[in-house]
């Protein structure tokens, strides 16, 4: 009765309708596993691209924010030593 993965692939539309007719309708049984992890994937793979630019802006951030950082260390540094000594 069950397929394995390699010749689910190979099936045809109507075998495909007729495999989930009788597994979910027949049965009276809910398709929620498949819709699940099925909507799972598709919403990953619809924010990946979102991500991938997020994550590209951040590592070309990154040592931008840490220069500027320790230029206003140093710069906080001078001014404190500069302000002790008054």
């Amino acid at each position: 009765m069950g397929y394995s993965q390699i010749e689910f692939l190979f099936l045809t539309k109507e075998e495909i309708m007729d495999k989930y007719k009788r597994k979910y309708i027949l049965n009276d049984s809910r398709p929620s596993f498949p819709h699940r992890y099925g909507g799972l994937v598709f919403s990953h793979l619809v924010a990946l691209p979102e991500e991938r630019r997020h994550l590209k802006h951040k590592m070309h951030e990154q040592p931008l924010a840490m220069a500027k950082r320790r230029m206003k260390a140093k710069k906080d540094e001078g001014e404190e030593g500069f302000v002790g000594q008054e």
